[in-house]
This record gives structure tokens, C-alpha cells and sequence, in this order.
């Protein structure tokens, strides 16, 4: 994946391994897209790949919480 502002937390939420710690890294991910896409919004300023890469990771971030929700109710 090319690197994007918001791809360093996305990863780091992808690659958790501690259920406790997951809930923030997904939150954290899922926050720093939200702000890009409101930057792309004021800006104007993306690309149709870095769209479908956000997109993407946050169809999978979703995943992965309801992953976490299963594992821990």
C-alpha cells in the first residue's frame, strides 16, 4: 500500500495483537481518515487510488472491530 498521512495508525491497528490495546488503535485509525477526508474535502486534493485505499481500510477497520466485538462479548 503507498504510504498516506493516515497509513502508519491504519497499520498499526491491522497488526495489534492485544484485544485491550485494539480499541483505541481502531479508533485512532479510523480518526486520522476521517481527517484526511475532510482535508480532500476542503482541499480538493487526492487521488482516486488514495480514495479507494481509504475506502478499503475502512471497510477492514470495521471488520476488525466486529472481530473484536465477537472475541469479547
Amino acid at each position: 500500500m503507498k504510504q498516506y498521512v493516515w497509513t502508519g495508525l491504519y497499520e498499526a491497528a491491522l497488526f495489534e495483537t492485544d484485544d485491550k490495546k485494539l480499541p483505541s488503535c481502531l479508533e485512532e485509525a479510523k480518526a486520522a481518515i476521517d481527517r484526511r477526508v475532510t482535508e480532500i474535502q476542503v482541499e480538493h486534493n487526492s487521488s482516486p487510488e488514495e480514495l479507494r485505499a481509504m475506502t478499503s481500510a475502512l471497510h477492514i477497520l470495521q471488520v476488525l472491530r466486529t472481530g473484536l466485538e465477537k472475541r469479547t462479548s
